[in-house]
């Protein structure tokens, strides 16, 4: 079995991101020529994408913290009305 370091997992990750922001520039180019002359595509499409990614994680850790703040007060009015039923 392949077992991967973190900053092996991470640098694929980084690799995937970069083909998948690299297509989405093609695409653009393809159906609209006149971008294939602007320099600062790549570079654009990159921040864009990194800051999507930066939003999506900030969001998820959000809800995560909520989702488990939510399932912790569940849990104690579980355990009371057990306590007092």
């Amino acid at each position: 079995m392949l077992e991967l370091t973190t900053e092996q997992v991470a640098a694929l990750a980084e690799i995937d991101a970069k083909r998948f922001v690299e297509g989405v520039r093609v695409d653009l180019c393809n159906d609209d020529p006149k971008l294939v002359d602007d320099a600062t595509l790549s570079s654009r499409l990159w921040r864009a994408f990194k800051a999507a990614r930066e939003t999506a994680s900030s969001a998820m850790k959000i809800w995560l913290r909520s989702s488990a703040s939510k399932h912790t007060r569940r849990a104690s009015t579980s355990s009371l009305r057990y306590a007092h039923g």
